[in-house]
Formats: structure tokens, sequence, C-alpha cells
């Protein structure tokens, strides 16, 4: 496991876990970035090996929070925890963590005090003092269940942060979703309304929709207007917000003969109506949603991922994608003919794909890149 952060303006920061031994993400494979200056250590296992870390979040001031996934099959004497710390003050101030019930599939911030947690089935609210003068971290007791599995991945509204979209997902033992939305295993997604700054007693589920199949992903519109998941399947389907309507189903497997590509494992909005796939074995689909389902996939490009497991989008429209073998920076490139195009950078090494990558930029503005990455 290694935990590592990219200074993306200027290709100089970069944080590590304890574990230094893999070579995914070294500077040989990505030499478009700086050898590592900040090195963060967490404690390891009682056994001596290294935690297996969720997707980090992190503030361009430098706080990162990162859970541990150790499944309850294997978690012997150790529990699992969320690991708190400052990578630009580190040196004085060793990680602290929260120990939690259950393994951590994601986190996503709700705001820059507060972030929303998937800890099994359940959600939870962390509150986060300021650690420089030693102010508390506070969990909040559980949010209802929502979710009869373990939650993989979760989406809050850009719009509104209390809504909360949730779910659960199969790409390497179980991936996930939360307005928060969330997906997962029983082939839903839920829309919790997270109320009172998360309060459990005052939140509640305000949507819920059938997949019809195992829930690979989650992600609202950059305008809030629209939610949408993908499955394992190979369906996009995505509901209007703001009209009373069914969902809308888009079986790709049907329309636009992707299912050599295997399973549709991750998406994510290139604007409100354009949005790219990505694939079991690599590869990435751009859909326009506003045309027939026949010609809706306008791109189709092959990154050098073995298997595509998340893709995300920084507010200042960054992009990054995250699965086995590594991972890959991408910026989008409009077209004179007015379709969105990809361009991608930081081509990943294809020989490492016994390493599953996952990340995200800086709350504020994208200006870094956290990137965690463990053996699958």
């Amino acid at each position: 496991m290694k935990l590592e952060s990219y200074d993306l303006s200027y290709d100089q920061e970069m944080i590590s876990g304890e574990d230094l031994s893999s070579p995914v993400l070294s500077n040989a494979t990505y030499p478009g970035f700086a050898s590592p200056n900040i090195l963060v250590t967490f404690e390891r296992r009682q056994n001596g090996t290294s935690f297996p870390l969720s997707k980090p979040i992190l503030r361009e001031d430098g706080l990162i929070l990162v859970g541990t996934e150790i499944l309850p099959t294997s978690q012997n004497d150790d529990k699992n925890r969320i690991f708190v710390t400052n990578f630009l003050t580190s040196g004085s101030h060793p990680p602290a963590h929260i120990m939690v019930e259950q393994e951590v599939r994601d986190i996503s911030w709700i705001n820059t005090q507060a972030a929303i947690v998937a800890i099994g089935n359940k959600l939870q609210v962390i509150q986060l003092g300021d650690l420089a003068v030693g102010g508390p971290c506070r969990m909040q007791d559980p949010i209802n269940t929502v979710h009869a599995d373990c939650i993989r991945e979760i989406a809050v509204s850009p719009t509104r942060d209390s809504y909360v979209l949730s779910g659960v997902h199969n790409f390497n033992n179980n991936l996930g979703l939360t307005c928060v939305k969330s997906t997962g295993f029983d082939e839903k997604v839920m829309l919790t309304d997270l109320r009172n700054h998360g309060d459990p007693k005052a939140s509640a589920i305000i949507g819920q929709y059938n997949a019809n199949d195992v829930v690979s992903s989650v992600r609202w519109s950059p305008s809030g207007s629209r939610l949408s998941w993908t499955t394992d399947g190979g369906d996009f389907q995505f509901v209007d917000t703001r009209v009373h309507s069914s969902q809308l189903q888009v079986p790709l497997h049907t329309f636009l003969n992707v299912n050599t590509l295997g399973g549709v494992f991750t998406h994510e909005y290139l604007d409100d109506v354009n949005i790219v796939l990505g694939f079991e074995r690599g590869h990435m689909a751009l859909i326009d949603t506003r045309m027939v389902r026949q010609e809706s996939c306008t791109s189709l490009i092959e990154s050098k991922l073995t298997a595509v497991g998340e893709i995300r989008r920084s507010k200042s429209d960054k992009f990054a994608i995250f699965g086995h073998g590594g991972f890959s920076t991408a910026s989008l490139n409009a077209t004179t003919n007015g379709l969105v195009h990809i361009n991608m950078h930081q081509q990943t090494h294809q020989t490492l794909s016994k390493y599953k990558s996952s990340g995200d930029f800086s709350f504020e503005n994208g200006s870094y890149l956290a990137v965690s990455d463990n053996l699958h």
C-alpha cells in the first residue's frame, strides 16, 4: 500500500505511505512527477503488513483522510480505522486515527469541515476540527442503514450538500456509492437527505431506484439536475431530478456492442450531457446522452490500465483515471464539430496490473491529487 499526493501545478509535491517496496507509483513509472519530498508513514497491522487503503480525500491546506479496507474474513485482531493527517505538517504531527467497526469503502467531502463516510453498509458523517491547534474530529452516529450489503461509492450533490447518493459494486471485492448517492450488491441506488448537518435522527431516504443489476458507480451531473449510475452488466441509467419521471435505462451492451470490453465499472460527467465510461478491460467510451442510443458513443479510448475502476473530475475540470496497473491524468478537448474528447496525460505502465489504485483531487480547486494503491 502507498498513499501519494501530487501537486498538479508544479509536479513537485508527493507523499507516500510507509510501504515503499511497491514500484507502482515510482518516478520511473510516472516520469512527469518528481520524487517524493514528503513522506507520511502510517502504522502497520499487527502482522507487520500495511493496511489496505480506501480512496483518499484531501483539502488544499494539506489535510488528508483515508480509511482502511480490512474485510471481515481477514480482520483478525486488527480494527479498521480512518487516518487523519496533514501532509504539509506531518513531520511534527504523526497521523491520528479513528477506529471504526467495518471496512471503509469510500469517503467524500460535504464541505471543508465535514465528510461523509461509507463504513460497511452504513453512512456516517465526520466533523473535522482544526488539527493545527489540536482540534478534535468527531464521528457522528451511523445514519439508518440504507443498504443490505457493503456500500462501495458515495456521491454528494454539487448543489445541495445534504443530498448523498450511495451504492455497492463488484470491482475487486465490492465497490459502492452515496446525496449521498449509493449503490450495492442489493441492486439498489439510494438517495439520502442528511439534514441538520447529518444528524442521524433527522436524515431520511428520499429516493430509491432499482438498477436490476449490480451497481458499479454513481454520480451527479455538474448542475445537480441528474443522478446516474452504471451496472456491471453494461447499463447506464439516469434520473432527471427536475421532473417526476421514471429512470431512463441505456443498455449499452445492446446498442453499442461494448460487451467485448467487459463490465462498466465507473463513469464521470464531462459536462451535463457528455459522460465517459470506464470498462473492465481498460477502455473508456465517451457518450453523448442527447443522441439516439445507437449513435451516442462518440469516441472509444484505450487506456494503459488493465481495468478502469474509477474516473474522477476536479472542480477545475481536471480528470484522473484509476484502476488496475496505476493511474492516468487527462484533460478535456472540445473539437470544432462540437464533440468533446479527452486528452490523456501521464500514461501508466502496463506491467503493474497486480495493483489497484484509487484517488481524488483536492476539494477546493483540484491543485493536488491524492492516490492510494493496494495489492488486489
